[in-house]
């Protein structure tokens, strides 16, 4: 029924494409439905046909569900929270393509409300994935709360993943050339990421905290400058 609706959006049939998702949402038992992740395309498809209170109801629905479920895992002593690693990852992840559907909507919501859940639902499991991996992937997250124009938010989570890309970079920094050259499509992955970062911050902020992050990025790129001449040639 979901790629029904796609199809029927993608020709410009609105109308049959809500009665399908109507269909769909009225005939499924949310609240105990458990395979929510097949739910993010009704999501999507009742914000792509303007449909945005609807999608919003469904949304936060869907996150409530993954919020309750992350905070029983949040109460698990430290060691059960080990053992069910790989589980409650899946469950992020989960839930971060539910927030994907919002983030791609964003003009169109409030999205302080629906991020803050989020942030405050995963941040007890930041060790399951270590500082590096849960906050590089966090960038659409800060962009989130530019487009929402929750500056302070923003800029406090740009700079928790910049510290990020600047240790990482650090390291590589430290190695000889040599081994530079060798981890040279790893360090370049990296700097493209940290410039990702960079120019959604510019896009959105003009302020002092914009202009440093432009210079750490250039400061952590010269460290870099033998590996880029090489590229070059």
């Amino acid at each position: 029924m979901a790629r029904l609706a796609e199809a029927l959006i993608n020709e410009g049939k609105f109308e049959k494409a809500k009665a399908t998702l109507d269909l769909a949402i009225d005939k499924m038992p949310i609240d105990y439905f458990g395979y929510y992740s097949l739910l993010v395309p009704f999501v999507d498809g009742y914000y792509r046909i303007n449909e945005t209170a609807k999608a919003q109801s469904l949304s936060r629905r869907i996150a409530d569900k993954y919020s309750d479920r992350l905070e029983y895992f949040a109460s698990l002593e430290a060691d059960l929270q080990y053992s069910l690693g790989e589980e409650i990852i899946t469950e992020i992840e989960r839930y971060r393509t539910l927030i994907e559907a919002d983030l791609k909507h964003g003009e169109k919501i409030e999205l302080n409300p629906v991020l803050n859940q989020f942030m405050e639902s995963i941040a007890p499991f930041r060790n399951l994935y270590g500082d590096y991996d849960f906050y590089t992937a966090l960038i659409d997250v800060a962009e989130g709360y530019y487009l929402d124009g929750q500056l302070l938010q923003a800029q406090e989570l740009a700079a928790k993943i910049s510290a990020e890309f600047v240790e990482r970079l650090g390291l590589y920094g430290q190695v000889n050339p040599e081994s530079q050259k060798q981890l040279g499509a790893r360090i370049l992955r990296e700097l493209n990421e940290f410039n990702y970062l960079v120019q959604i911050v510019k896009a959105y902020d003009s302020s002092e905290f914009e202009t440093g992050l432009q210079t750490q990025f250039e400061e952590n790129k010269a460290l870099f400058s033998a590996l880029f001449s090489e590229a070059e040639e």
